[in-house]
């Protein structure tokens, strides 16, 4: 599981993203690789597209968006802990509800890589980071000269 809060975040990086039309959260993000059979959870600061319904949740509201096969996306909004809320137990009741109803019984998670088991048996592991696909943001700030970027460095 990676964990990545928003201490980092800057205001040069908010305003940066509101001028390219996106608004940033701190999203909990579940996804599940059917083909191998992996789990992987990751909590980190995330550029939403303004016009998203999860990209306007605020205040004491926390918001979940489920994507399902059939019914496309489905999102859910709802008054949360308020400012004692921490992402670690967001992402544990949210990890919690994912292997309650992938195998029926609630699985503690530690550091240690749990073994899962989902309905009929078939074992999901947890993912490790190399196998996460992924998008990503990168601010630079370099001078607008000649050479302040070598070619040798990209």
């Amino acid at each position: 599981m990676i964990v990545e809060g928003i201490d980092r975040l800057t205001q040069t990086d908010l305003k940066t993203a509101a001028t390219l039309g996106y608004g940033i959260k701190l999203l909990a993000v579940i996804t599940r690789d059917f083909a191998t059979n992996e789990l992987f959870v990751r909590v980190h600061p995330t550029l939403l597209p303004k016009d998203k319904v999860l990209a306007n949740v605020n205040g004491v509201f926390n918001g979940i968006a489920v994507t399902g096969d059939v019914v496309g996306t489905t999102t859910y909004i709802g008054r949360g802990a308020g400012q004692d809320a921490t992402a670690s137990a967001v992402i544990g009741d949210i990890a919690d509800a994912v292997t309650l109803l992938t195998t029926g019984k609630a699985v503690a998670l530690g550091e240690e890589a749990v073994e899962l088991h989902a309905r009929g048996g078939t074992g999901i592991r947890w993912a490790p980071p190399e196998h996460v696909v992924s998008r990503y943001y990168l601010r630079m700030t370099v001078k607008d000269e000649p050479g302040s970027w070598p070619r040798s460095r990209m």
